[in-house]
Formats: C-alpha cells, structure tokens, sequence
C-alpha cells in the first residue's frame, strides 16, 4: 500500500527531481516507511512513492524495473492472486528478483498489454513507464477502491494518489470548479471523475489511461454486469455465496504484517470477524469507536460480537472535542472534498488500530451488494405513495410532516419523513438519488451569492445518477438502483471514506465484500433473492443462519455516525458560529452569510435538525482555508 505521483513532459521543460520529491513527500502518511523514485534519462519523465511494507518487506521496494530498466513500475494497492499469476509467468519464461505483487503485475503487463488487468484479484492504481515508447500507461481497480487523480493539460500529464502532491506543480492553477462545488452541496461529496478543482479530475474506476506523445487516451476495461438477473434457486445462491465469501477472506489474509479488523457490531464486521476466526489461528484484533450517548454507542453490540469470538478487542471514544480538534485534518486528508459524518470516528479508529495492525478489514460494500440500505425500503414505498391523489399528498400528509417537531437523533423520523414526502411526485429513479441529498437546488440558490450562482450550469446534481439509470435501463428498478448507488454513492463517498481516513494514518484497509468476483455474481441475482419480503439483506442473513449471535442477525443498521446535531446544538455551537460566520476572505466571495446564519439559528433553536447542512458547510469551511489560506483570499481562488 503506497501514495504514488508522477510527471510527464509534454514541452521543452524537464521534469524537475527536487519538485517530484516534494510532491511524494506530501503523502508520507500513506507510505511512512520507505521512498523511491526513478527519472528518465531525458527527464521529460518522472515518477515517485511512498511505501507502506505490507507484502515482500525485504525486497519490494518501488520503482521496480523489468531487468532491463526499459519498462518501470510504481504501484498502490494489493493484488491478491499474485502468486498463483506469478507461477504462470514462470512457465511462459519470465524471471523475478523480487516476491512482490507489483514485479508480477509489470511482467503480467509485458505479456498481456492492457489485457493484463483481467488477471488481476485486487486494489490497485500503479502506472507502468515504458522507457522505449516514452508512454504511460496508468489503470485503477474495478470498483475504485484505490483512487487516482491527474492533470492534463499543455505543459504536461500528472498523476498521484491525492490532489495535495498535485496542487505543488506550477503546471496547473487552483481554480474551483463552481459544478463540482454545486455537486458537492448537493450530496455531501464529489461524484467521479469531479474534482474541487477546474484542471484535475479522477480516473474512473474500472479504466486504464494511456499517455503518449503529448495525448491521453481514456478506456474501460471492466463494468458491473447488466445483462440481466440470473435464473437461480436461493439453495445455489446461499452455496455460491458461501464459497465466494470464503475465498475473498482467503485473498485478503495474505500479508507480511499483523491484521485486524474494524468490528462495529454490525452485520457486515460481524460477518468478517466470524470469516477470519474461521481462516486464522489465534484472536484476532478487532477495533471499535462510541460515543457517550448511548443512542449512537455501538460499542456494546461490538463488545458482544468481540467475546462471542474471543477477539482481542480494543475501542477508543469519540467526543464533541474532537470535531474542532480533527476536523481541520480529516478535510485535509479528505482533499477531495468529503464531508460523511463517519470520517471522523474512522479517522480516529484508524489511528488506534494503526497502533496495533499495519491492516485492517472494514465492512464497506456489504450494503451494496447484499442490499442493506433503508434506501430500499424507501423506494418501495414511494412506489405506493406516489399513486395517491396529490391533493391527499399535498394537502393532508406534507403539511403534518413539515409540523413533525425537529429531532437529534439518528437519522430521526422527522428527517426520513420530510425527505420521503419531498420526493413524493418524483419517478422512482429520482427518488431515489433524492434519499441522499443534502441541499437542494432551492437551497443551494439561497446560500450561494447571485455572482456565483449564475456562474454554474446547473444546480441539479440528478443528471449525475441519472447516467448510470440510463446505462441500467435494462434492468428492473431494483438492479438499476444497485447498478447506480455502486458507480456514485460507492466510489465516490464509501470508498473514498475508506482509503483517505485510514491511509491518513498508513494503515491499510481491505474491503472483502468488494471481491469483483463476488460483485459481478451478486450483481447478477434476482432483487428477490436479496430483499425479500421487504428484509434488507436477506440473502446474507440466511447465510449467516447459525453462524452469527441472533441479535446481531436481527440489529438494524446502525454505523459510526456521532451525535452531532446535539453537540452543534450545545457544546459545538461557539465552534459553529466562530467558523462560518468568520469573515473569511476566501468564504464570504461564495457564500451568503445571512443564509448560514438562518441555517444555524434554525438548528440551534431546534426548528429543524440542520446536521448534514452544517457538517458539509464546516468541512467545506477547513478544506477552503487549508488549501487556499485566508491571506490568500478571493484572487487565489481563481473563481471565474
């Protein structure tokens, strides 16, 4: 697991050693313990990492080079059927020097071009120099858990696996990208490929990059199935997903270092403890994180599961201190803008199990291939709602819920309530992109200046889901919606949660449930198979029949979500209005004040619960200073 960055030259300007360094030097989080880099000869290019010794610690250092140091190799990630491809290559008459997994994806590239990412079980980003050529070629995991930014533009390519190293070129200016902004206010995080900034954007996952002579080429090489749902009898599917469950398990137990896991008591960290305990000797670690408020405090369900399987357990408490104290940093390592209230308790539980595992399995994707989501009982619902008469929607049921009083809890009734009947004359695609926005395009128009506003194309971040509606067309509601949450909520919120908190601390997470042969299996079963009888997940709870304490089986989904809407109602809100009410040279050009302020005296006074607004607005607020700086102001932030 590592940060990677590169350069590449389009122009009479070399690529320069000392500025490379600087820009790896930015992610020494990510690879706290070593470095390497390796500058062509002609030095129009240039790439460089910072490792984190998972796998071959002796003798994996990177760049890695072909033997003839005609082709190098920079790589981040893991690839877990590295041994098996490497026996392979061995009878096709390729040679090692090394027992890593990145030497076997350079040589699997040598032998198969792009082509080679068929063969690969993992999380990956690496981009491969082929000194001959003087060509890139750069590829990123199917579902994206491994991100990758760039810049293409006239001086020249860039790459690396945060904005910050990037931000470091004088290639590229900081202008804010007003859409992304747009979509951001919108979900609380930015969809792929946008960036905060006009002039870098995000590979997609599942994509492969080439860049020669002065251009880029962009390709996909691998998408969830949609061909349709498979005929099968829930007896084959519990098998099937059996075995494939134990295999991914199998794959990401393969380390040099210690392991643990991320248990919240959860179905799924329940489910991936009760996996390793079958697969490995020994107690296993496991890490939690709660709260002194009992109705957000998962620690007793973990504490549960952690003596039900003898788990060496440990669990650090997260406080309203701790939102002034690390949310400056959190937004920091979240560069691209990410604003799920989970960061925090996983940034600080990264930290912890950091000092005591270099990897730790996290539950994450197991509510989108498995169907956990309330989202889903929503859009069954709506289906039923949207059928009444809208003078009784209108006129009797919207005017009861807009009285419901505010609420501090998790996700409270009054919340899901309000957020249903807005969506109530909407289709069933755009409800269910609507469960999960934050402003709308009535409230964005409000809070941003008149100047700014007109300077966005448009305010509806809808069209963003609605392209992989389209591209699932095929597909009954059910599976589209999948198909949909996997390509946007997914990839650009969970998975970007995942590796940005815990790489903030060079820990490394792996995500089991997110195996792609596991995927594209799920992918392809009937909605019934796996929300049926209105039960979320019941495919995997029948799985786990026996296997699992019942109460866990029985638990609704809960998460490490703080109580903030209390603490910004109490101990937070000097905090609140001392940051965004501030005066701020490069905020108040956005954003407008009296809006803000109407937002937090309505939360403060308990007229509506605000917590998302504000949360997203604070961590908006820390990145804004951190990347522009207050002295900086509005001409830094390029705003055109």
């Amino acid at each position: 697991m590592c940060g990677i960055v590169g350069a590449f030259s389009f122009g009479p300007e070399p690529v320069e050693a000392a500025q490379l360094a600087r820009m790896n030097d930015l992610m020494t989080h990510r690879g706290p313990d070593a470095a390497g880099s390796y500058l062509s000869p002609d030095r129009k290019f240039g790439f460089a990492m910072r490792r984190l010794k998972v796998i071959d610690l002796a003798t994996g250092d990177q760049p890695i080079h072909d033997g003839g140091e005609t082709s190098w190799i920079i790589f981040n990630g893991e690839i877990y059927n590295y041994r098996e491809l490497r026996a392979q290559l061995e009878t096709r008459g390729h040679r090692f020097s090394t027992r890593s997994d990145t030497e076997v994806i350079l040589h699997q590239y040598l032998e198969d071009g792009e082509k080679c990412l068929d063969s690969f079980a993992g999380m990956f980003a690496f981009a491969i120099y082929d000194a001959r050529r003087k060509s890139l070629f750069i590829a990123r995991d199917r579902l994206g858990v491994k991100p990758l930014f760039y810049h293409s533009g006239p001086r020249g390519f860039l790459f690396a696996s945060e904005i910050k190293p990037l931000l470091e070129s004088p290639w590229l200016g900081k202008g804010l990208d007003l859409q992304a902004l747009s979509h951001y206010l919108s979900l609380n995080y930015l969809p792929q490929p946008w960036t905060p900034f006009q002039e870098i954007r995000q590979l997609p996952p599942g994509h492969w990059m080439r860049v020669e002579g002065g251009k880029t080429e962009i390709r996909p090489y691998w998408d969830a199935p949609l061909e349709g749902p498979l005929d099968e009898s829930e007896e084959a599917a519990l098998k099937k997903v059996g075995e494939l469950l134990h295999r991914s398990i199998e794959r990401r137990l393969i380390a040099d270092v210690p392991l643990g896991a991320f248990l919240s008591g959860g179905l799924d960290s329940s489910t991936l403890v009760a996996l390793m305990k079958e697969h490995r000797q020994g107690a296993v670690k496991t890490f939690s994180v709660g709260f002194s408020d009992a109705a957000y405090d998962e620690t007793p369900h973990a504490r549960a599961v952690a003596r039900y399987f003898g788990t060496d357990h440990y669990e650090i408490t997260c406080s309203s201190d701790d939102v002034a104290r690390h949310l400056p940093d959190v937004a920091w390592h979240a560069d691209n803008l990410l604003a799920d209230q989970a960061c925090l308790s996983l940034y600080l539980v990264s930290r912890l199990a950091k000092e005591h595992v270099t990897v730790s399995l996290s539950g994450d994707g197991g509510d989108e291939v498995f169907v956990g989501y309330p989202t889903f009982l929503a859009d069954h619902y709506h289906s039923l709602y949207s059928r009444l008469p809208g003078f009784i929607r209108e006129g009797l049921v919207e005017p009861l819920v807009r009285a419901l009083p505010s609420s501090d809890g998790k996700l409270s009734f009054e919340y899901r309530a309000r957020k249903f009947v807005e969506a109530g004359g909407f289709g069933p695609e755009k409800a269910h992109y609507w469960w999960r926005t934050i402003f709308t395009e009535t409230e964005k128009r409000d809070l941003l200046r008149p100047e700014i506003r007109e300077k966005i194309s448009s305010l509806d971040a809808f069209p963003v889901y609605e392209e992989h509606f389209r591209r699932a067309a095929g597909l009954p509601f059910g599976e589209s919606a999948l198909y949909a949450d996997l390509k946007v909520w997914l990839a650009g919120n969970n998975l970007y949660k995942v590796d940005s908190m815990t790489m903030a601390h060079g820990l490394e997470a792996r995500v089991p449930f997110l195996d792609h042969e596991l995927v594209e299996y799920l992918s392809r079963l009937p909605m019934r198979l796996k929300f049926k009888g209105r039960v979320l997940k019941y495919l995997q709870k029948k799985w786990l029949k026996g296997k699992l304490p019942e109460p866990i089986l029985k638990r609704k989904k809960a998460g490490w979500h703080a109580p903030i809407a209390a603490w910004f109602r109490g101990p937070l809100k000097p905090y609140l209005e001392k940051t965004l009410l501030s005066g701020h040279p490069v905020w108040d050009p956005v954003f407008r004040a009296e809006t803000i302020g109407r937002i937090l005296s309505e939360h403060a006074r308990g007229a509506r619960n605000h917590s998302f607004k504000i949360w997203g607005l604070l961590v908006l607020f820390h990145w804004a200073d951190r990347v522009y700086g207050p002295a900086r102001g509005k001409e830094e932030l390029a705003v055109r």
